[in-house]
């Protein structure tokens, strides 16, 4: 089966409509993030954030900057700072792949890997003390309000342009929780474009450990995301949705051989929450990493 599309063009990752998905009620559009310089949709967040600490000088040439991650936000993180002078030193847990690792390092990150069986998280912890016993820029992903604002500024701001192009009023917003930034700048930029009866939907893994890379159910509070409380909107998200490994990596196959997008599981996992309940509407998901990362 193929599929065609109807895609936006000048803008950094393009957006296409997923035909044979269409019903008489419903339309699915996907981003196509994983078409970025690293791989994933971490690279506008960590590229925006770090050339805004060396225009307001938190940052300069030459310094550290340290951050935990499961493999996506790495390889920015090394490549970025790489591109800007900067120098990176990623914390990852020992169950992130090896393929994930040597990407890192091979864009000039040194990488430690931290024995996460007993703690859980504990290579953020990690990342955090070493970044403060060292004097280094600690990027904390997890909980930084200005990677909310980054994911709204860039990808957010130019998927609400690309809907307009295509004249689409988004009725859903499926997305992956992993620190929660990005459903949160998206989310936000959509919303801000065409009101509150935009659905969002969040989606996360139902086990921890989970091999979906990006999403983390160990890092969802009981409030709903890892950002603290007092900074997050109040009954932002509509829905939270868990979703299975197996099904989130066996949606994510049948998209590359239906269409040929080599997308990774996290999207996968999205694809799962529309098969189960979103019966209708124009949809919108991020095509949010690469498959080729999940290869061994």
């Amino acid at each position: 089966m193929t599929t065609s599309m109807r895609k936006t063009q000048c803008f950094s990752t393009d957006l296409t409509e997923l035909t044979f998905l269409t019903t008489p009620t419903r339309r699915v559009y996907l981003k196509h993030e994983y078409t970025l310089p690293t791989g994933s949709l971490k690279y506008r967040c960590v590229d925006a954030v770090l050339r805004e600490l060396l225009n307001e000088r938190e940052l300069q040439v030459g310094d550290t900057v340290v951050e935990a991650s499961s493999g996506n936000a790495g390889a920015a993180l090394a490549y970025c700072a790489r591109e800007l002078g900067l120098k990176c030193h990623v914390f990852v847990s020992d169950t992130v792949t090896p393929l994930k690792i040597e990407k890192i390092k091979s864009l000039g990150a040194i990488v430690t890997c931290i024995d996460c069986s007993e703690f859980p998280g504990r290579e953020i912890s990690s990342a955090r003390s070493h970044a403060a016993d060292n004097g280094h820029f600690y990027f904390n992903q997890f909980e930084s309000l200005r990677c909310t604002k980054a994911y709204q500024s860039t990808l957010g701001e130019e998927l609400v342009a690309q809907l307009r192009c295509l004249h689409v009023t988004p009725s859903h917003y499926v997305g992956g929780v992993g620190t929660g930034s990005s459903l949160l700048g998206v989310g936000g930029a959509l919303r801000e474009a065409f009101g509150r009866r935009l659905e969002i939907i969040g989606v996360a893994p139902s086990s921890s450990p989970t091999k979906i890379g990006g999403l983390h159910p160990g890092h969802l509070r009981p409030e709903g995301w890892f950002l603290p409380w007092r900074q997050r909107p109040t009954r932002f998200e509509d829905a939270l949705r868990f979703v299975d490994d197996a099904d989130a990596f066996r949606f994510a196959r049948e998209l590359v051989e239906i269409t040929g997008y080599s997308v990774g599981p996290a999207t996968g996992a999205c694809l799962s929450v529309l098969d189960s309940g979103i019966p209708a509407g124009n949809i919108v998901l991020l095509g949010c990493d690469s498959g080729e990362a999940y290869k061994e």
